[in-house]
């Protein structure tokens, strides 16, 4: 019986020996009031733009909006592979349509891609990579009828494109 009551005095006495050492507890950051009604009825939300559903197209799992853009070139990027291959970096300003962009539609030096070419496109859909055998340090690039998601076509494009040592 002692010793149950030992253990009880013991175990009461760590009990507020720990509560009178103990550290108060952080205060909770307090929450601004909210705003008053006369405050909020004069802030509307901006306009949603009109909902024109013959201008919304379906494109891989999402929703994207059709403009009547002509399709261009944003960028092209470069860089050196290896001695005899370069890898090139097309950004456009539009989804592709990835069935339009076969090897015909690119020349390099006013010849062909080779078949062992493959292209690969960016989540986004406007962003082409590939690997091509190219020798100098400048090239010239031909794109032709390559088309859109919307359904714009771009013009034949050709440009002179500079290799960029790789990283």
């Amino acid at each position: 019986m002692k010793l149950i009551r030992r253990d009880v005095v013991l175990i009461l006495f760590l009990f507020f020996a720990g509560m009178l050492y103990s550290q108060p507890a952080p205060s909770k950051p307090t929450m601004p009031p909210p705003p008053s009604r006369e405050h909020s009825e004069h802030l509307e939300p901006p306009p949603r733009p009109p909902k024109d559903e013959s201008k919304i197209l379906n494109y891989r799992g999402s929703r994207t909006y059709i403009e009547n853009l002509p399709l261009k070139i944003n960028q092209i990027k470069c860089t050196r592979f290896d001695e005899r291959t370069v890898s090139i970096e097309i950004i456009f300003n539009q989804n592709i349509n990835p069935r339009s962009f076969r090897k015909e539609a690119l020349y390099i030096d006013n010849n062909p891609l080779p078949d062992f070419c493959r292209f690969s496109f960016n989540r986004r859909g406007d962003t082409i990579k590939f690997v091509a055998p190219v020798n100098s340090q400048t090239f010239k690039l031909k794109i032709q009828n390559v088309r859109s998601f919307s359904g714009n076509i771009i013009e034949p494009v050709e440009m002179l494109v500079e290799v960029k040592v790789g990283e």
